[in-house]
């Protein structure tokens, strides 16, 4: 989102710019604002103006811990077969699990939808019978972790 003036034809003594930052590598967290300002403060300069940062982070990237994976993808095969677990792309996804992985390796992954639509999506709809699939995953994968 971009925002400053009140007309086309008078050059504003403001503008903002809004946006969110997704991304892959943890190191970003601290390494992109540093960036952003850097890049934000030379367009600035060449125009004669300043630059300001407000950079908030809202929830954190989602980071598969691949050890951890191994073990989710193992219970699923063992719950739904080898045929339903399948690789995901990676996704710029930004959710509130994002955290654990600062204090624990952990992993994301998703339950059949059948179609219906990606989550946070008006069209998203969970199969009725994902709730007690997804229990019996969790329930393998901490069966695994215990055991070693």
């Amino acid at each position: 989102m971009i925002n400053g003036g009140s007309a086309f034809n008078i050059i504003p003594d403001r503008c903002s710019f809004t946006g969110t930052c997704r991304y892959f590598r943890k190191s970003y967290d601290t390494e992109l604002p540093e960036l952003l300002l850097e890049a934000a403060s030379g367009a600035a300069m060449s125009f004669g103006c300043t630059a300001e940062l407000d950079y908030k982070v809202h929830t954190k990237a989602v980071y598969n811990d691949p050890a951890v994976m191994e073990i989710a993808k193992a219970a699923g095969r063992e719950i739904v077969g080898d045929e339903l677990v399948s690789d995901y792309p990676q996704i710029m996804a930004g959710d509130d699990f994002g955290a654990y992985s600062d204090y624990a390796p952990s992993a994301y992954f998703f339950l059949g939808g059948g179609g219906h639509g990606p989550g946070h999506n008006g069209s998203f709809c969970l199969e009725d019978g994902m709730p007690p699939v997804g229990s019996a995953i969790h329930a393998s994968f901490a069966l695994k972790v215990l055991r070693g």
